[in-house]
């Protein structure tokens, strides 16, 4: 009897395992092919991409299902996710809410943020996220034309892309993630009623709003006093 019943154990992990594996992210309507040929960013200094373009293994969580193993890698200038299904097929993800990734262990989301006076939709990575508060990295590629030299001087500056990031706060006092501010006391403003507590918590845990590890401290006992 014991020997049946590692048998059916056995075999029941074996199917399981096959399923696992065999499960595998399918282009929708509103997913696009992209054209692989494209040679646009050719004479650019670096890439649009994050990672130098290489797609990496990640995972794509779409209606409550985790779909591992896929090759995924971010446009940080178009602001779009793109799968690899494979060599010559790769598709721009649909921008729904109800499709997130995760790339290089952090997750990837769709967020409503405000920039420049408008609210916009775009790709931000989750810092941390919660149902209420949140603190996201908006990671970007800016690009610069090419500038040529004024005088004998200076050297001709090629086209090229330039990294740029911008922390994201979104509370319930907002529809959308706001720009986090960039000194500590302004930071500490934009948590309306709990700036007293925020403050002295950030006195007693010596904390540095300028680093990234201590934002995401703040954000959690926030959360917890909420």
């Amino acid at each position: 009897m014991m020997k049946k019943v590692s048998l059916l154990l056995l075999l029941s992990l074996f199917v399981f395992s096959v399923n696992a594996q065999s499960e595998q992210w399918s282009a929708g309507t509103s997913s696009t092919l992209l054209n692989l040929k494209e040679k646009k960013w050719d004479d650019v200094d670096g890439t649009p991409y994050l990672n130098n373009g290489e797609f990496v293994k990640g995972e794509i969580i779409q209606n409550g299902k985790h779909i591992k193993n896929q090759d995924l890698r971010y446009n940080a200038y178009q602001d779009r996710m793109e799968i690899m299904v494979s060599k010559d097929e790769v598709y721009e993800a649909s921008k729904d809410e109800d499709i997130q990734f995760v790339l290089q262990y952090q997750l990837l989301k769709q967020v409503k943020y405000s920039k420049d006076d408008s609210v916009r939709n775009g790709y931000m990575f989750c810092l941390s996220c919660g149902d209420e508060v949140s603190l996201f990295k908006k990671i970007s590629k800016v690009y610069l034309p090419a500038e040529q030299a004024q005088t004998g001087y200076h050297k001709d500056k090629p086209a090229r892309f330039k990294d740029q990031e911008q922390l994201y706060l979104k509370i319930p006092e907002y529809d959308y993630a706001i720009p986090l501010e960039s000194s500590q006391k302004k930071i500490l403003s934009q948590f309306e009623g709990a700036e007293d507590k925020l403050k002295a918590y950030v006195k007693s845990e010596k904390l540095k709003l300028r680093k990234e590890e201590d934002l995401i401290q703040l954000i959690d006992y926030y959360k917890m006093i909420k």
